[in-house]
């Protein structure tokens, strides 16, 4: 028996989740083939005679069986999805063409070139630039098409192609002149921001970068601090010119980020910023930023941090570094705890408390009445869980084994069973386990309960509970009929 037909014709009779899941168990536990065997001979016939059917489904589903197990043992294949490249429009079939020739190796990379050259393609080739993308260095022959295809105007493209290029590794003098240009014509909300920054991070030095924090354009400088963060230790040549940028009145919590990022080689400039009283005010304020971005890593400047806590124009974002510090800025609880208390403004009282719940110990935990809470919360977790484990597990079990035999013997009324008359108990369960939680967090916040949510939840649950329940009996009684 073809075990892989028999996955398909029931994920498409079953017409459930609960068959897609059978059908898995099946492959799984039947056909060890279809998860890195190679293929043998008759599964390369069976795969050819499903490759040239009209069907789409068989078609697919073949494309997608070479993607699972195929590797070099698909070869054989490889000039009939050459076709189904040169032919079809339909994204999906497409997708499941080039992730077949990634699948099957380098004998199938010469296809996907081509595709990619092929100026009368008739669909989408985002798919096969992932796929080229994918062989890393070894794909070098489709540098310079890529490049072409950043400097296009395809946005969906570019943003493919430019994440192939890190991928491949291409020399930052091949690439970077167009990079730079296409980043000229972007802002940072687009989609393809992001993926230009990781290029740059991955192809151009940090040498070649720093330039770009006097650029004129805000985009430009943005995107060059990004990517410096990004690559980490080995960018802390450009420690100086970020640490200039913290003054700069347009983003720069940006710089701020990027530092954070480049981590402790960054923390003596930053420390001696914070230290200078003379140092223009944003750029203390983001350097006192940095240092919660680098995180419990720089616990030696805890106490430069406490003592900023007295700084009327620091004791914001050194409250919030703290809280970024963790357990680490331990030794500022009893400052913390002061402010908390004490302090005239309440946004600062409240980033207090934040901060003490974050770094999390005992001592902070107890000042914000979050000690016991906490441990009630982790009790009502845990019962929640072992309830899951009892009814609601029968609850899925259930109609599991219902679908087993009503795919066997194909009576409808074991298919109705298997989910209409447990759905109303699965879902009054949930919301009540959802308001239980709600009404912990609420506990374990430190903020006072409002009267008006304890009275008005609990109502809301009990009318969405009577609105239930006739849905449910409607679900309910059609299955007794016909049972």
């Amino acid at each position: 028996m073809n075990w892989f037909r028999f996955n398909e014709t029931l994920i498409f009779t079953g017409n459930s989740t609960t068959c897609v899941i059978l059908a898995a168990l099946v492959l799984t536990v039947i056909s060890p083939a279809a998860f890195g065997s190679p293929l043998a001979a008759d599964d390369i016939s069976e795969l050819i005679k499903d490759l040239n059917n009209g069907e789409y489904r068989i078609r697919i589903g073949a494309l997608r069986k070479i993607t699972d197990s195929g590797g070099p043992s698909a070869e054989p294949t490889i000039p009939i999805i050459r076709e189904i490249l040169q032919r079809h429009g339909d994204p999906h079939m497409r997708a499941a063409a080039a992730q077949a020739l990634q699948a099957i190796g380098p004998k199938g990379f010469p296809v996907l070139i081509e595709t990619l050259n092929d100026q009368n393609t008739p669909g989408d080739n985002s798919a096969v630039i992932k796929a080229i993308g994918s062989f890393g260095p070894a794909a070098k022959e489709a540098v310079p098409t890529l490049i072409q295809i950043v400097e296009g105007g395809n946005v969906h493209l570019q943003q493919h192609a430019i994440k192939a290029l890190g991928q491949i590794g291409v020399p930052a003098p091949a690439v970077f002149p167009s990079l730079k240009k296409m980043l000229e014509s972007t802002n940072e909300f687009s989609p393809i921001f992001n993926e230009l920054t990781i290029a740059l991070s991955i192809l151009v030095t940090p040498e070649a970068l720093v330039p770009l924090l006097e650029d004129q354009q805000r985009i430009v400088r943005i995107a060059a601090a990004s990517a410096l963060g990004k690559m980490g230790v080995k960018a802390q040549v450009a420690v100086p010119a970020l640490t200039a940028r913290l003054k700069d009145r347009e983003q720069p919590y940006r710089y701020a980020e990027a530092l954070g990022g480049i981590g402790l080689p960054a923390l003596p400039a930053i420390v001696q910023i914070i230290e200078d009283p003379s140092s223009p005010r944003m750029q203390r304020i983001y350097a006192v930023m940095v240092v919660g971005e680098i995180g419990p890593a720089a616990k030696d400047a805890v106490p430069l941090l406490n003592e900023s806590l007295s700084d009327a124009e620091l004791v914001h974002m050194a409250v919030e570094a703290l809280g970024k510090m963790g357990s680490a800025a331990s030794a500022a609880v009893p400052r913390l705890i002061e402010l908390k208390n004490n302090s005239e403004h309440r946004y600062t009282r409240q980033q207090a408390a934040k901060a003490l719940v974050q770094i999390g110990t005992p001592a902070a935990l107890e000042a914000t009445g979050l000690f016991r809470a906490k441990e009630r919360l982790l009790d009502s977790m845990f019962a929640m869980m072992r309830g899951f484990l009892t009814f609601p597990g029968l609850v899925f079990i259930v109609p599991l084994f219902l679908y087993v035999l009503y795919a066997l013997t194909k009576k409808y009324t074991l298919r109705t069973w298997a989910y209409r008359p447990l759905l109303l108990p699965t879902v009054l369960w949930g919301l009540y386990a959802l308001y239980e939680t709600f009404l912990q967090l609420f506990w374990a916040s430190g903020e006072p309960i409002r009267v008006d949510l304890l009275v008005i939840t609990p109502i809301l649950f009990a009318a969405l509970t009577i609105g239930l329940v006739p849905w449910g009996l409607n679900l309910l009684l059609p299955a007794v009929k016909q049972s």
